[in-house]
């Protein structure tokens, strides 16, 4: 699956260190990650 790295609201998400919770109940696994996102400067014009 891949993320644009937008939120719900398709707002940038904040630069900043997340922990990802990935669950693949058909192989009957559980992934815990830890994610750095290092976004560029942005302005946005509606928030």
């Amino acid at each position: 699956m891949r993320w644009s790295l937008d939120n719900e609201n398709g707002l940038p998400v904040a630069s900043g260190m997340y922990i990802v919770h990935i669950d693949m109940p058909d192989e009957n696994k559980t992934k815990i990650l830890k994610l750095a996102i290092v976004g560029e400067q942005q302005f946005l014009e509606n928030f």
